[in-house]
């Protein structure tokens, strides 16, 4: 279920691999000004045939540390990096999972040929527009951070546009989409109804409201907080709100009594397109990710790390949040 005002910070390790998958694409927006000049052959990382030099390592750190900060702002809340259980802090699941998913890109960069792109196919001018959209809206602290060259740029670049080009050969011969009207989401205005008579309340508002009444303004009368969201299948594992609401057509209102509370549900659409299509995507990324899986499986790539220069890359310096 997806709400306004849900509270994202229990789900860390979900959201950690949304946001690193997400962020090679989410941070092209990002900010990149003038950076020294760094030795582009330093070795920080070889897989399989692919060297990494520290620019791109830190590139790759430092924008997963940005885009889980912008996740976390959004959502309303303040990240603290060194919080965490069993010795294993946020700080140290984000770069975790992003190395993982740098090893897992690049060892099917290294294996391009099976997908059928050739980093020779790949147009210059492409590039040098990402390359120059990074470097024109980029974060001055971010850039900073991550201290790449235009060399180190350029290769990063290709890159992405690589592993998009595979991904989607990956896509077509799997044939990983999915039937969107299985993840058909409803667009609603939920009230977890307060106060001693909770349920006459509840009862009180849908009939008001199924009457004509607007939902808020009912709401207010009988004070009473309008929470708006979506919700589709499985989202709150088949429950009594969950099932009302797939079974429910634009502008009903009707209470719901569960075990411990009383709700009223008011329909805002009943098949929302837009959330529909938001769903059914990150349903489409998560088997892509599975496929990539077994496919990185067959790899016998060696990885290997300058461990020293992933230690020295942390967090504690905030990029888009207040000290």
């Amino acid at each position: 279920m997806h709400l306004g005002t849900h509270k994202n910070n229990k789900k860390v390790n979900k959201v950690l691999i949304r946001i690193c998958t997400g962020l090679m694409v989410a941070m092209l927006t990002c900010s990149f000004a003038g950076c020294k000049k760094k030795s582009e052959e330093k070795f920080a990382m070889n897989i399989g045939d692919e060297t990494l030099t520290p620019g791109v390592l830190r590139y790759y750190a430092y924008n997963a540390q940005a885009s889980y900060e912008t996740y976390y702002l959004a959502s309303g809340n303040h990240i603290h990096w060194n919080e965490g259980k069993n010795g294993e802090t946020i700080e140290s699941k984000v770069k975790d999972q992003t190395l993982e998913d740098v090893i897992n890109r690049y060892k099917l960069i290294s294996h391009a040929d099976d997908f059928e792109v050739d980093k020779k196919d790949i147009r210059k001018k492409d590039v040098d527009d990402m390359v120059k959209n990074y470097k024109d809206n980029t974060a001055e602290v971010l850039k900073k951070k991550v201290d790449a060259t235009d060399k180190e740029l350029e290769d990063i670049f290709t890159t992405y546009i690589m592993y998009d080009e595979i991904c989607e050969y990956i896509k077509e011969k799997y044939d990983l989409s999915v039937d969107k009207e299985i993840y058909r989401q409803v667009s609603i205005n939920l009230i977890e109804v307060k106060g001693e008579k909770s349920e006459d309340i509840a009862t009180k508002i849908c009939a008001e409201v199924n009457k004509g009444g607007k939902i808020v303004d009912v709401a207010a009368k009988y004070k009473q907080e309008v929470i708006e969201g979506s919700i589709g299948a499985g989202d709150r594992d088949r429950d009594k709100i969950e099932l009302a609401c797939l079974a429910m057509k634009t502008g009903e209102c009707v209470s719901v009594k569960t075990d411990l509370k009383n709700y009223v549900i008011y329909c805002v659409n009943d098949n929302d397109e837009k959330a529909t299509e938001i769903i059914a995507k990150d349903k489409e990324e998560d088997r892509l990710k599975d496929q990539i899986k077994i496919l990185i499986k067959n790899y016998k790539d060696s990885v290997k790390i300058d461990e020293k220069l992933w230690g020295e890359i942390n967090f504690n310096e905030p990029i888009f949040e207040e000290k």
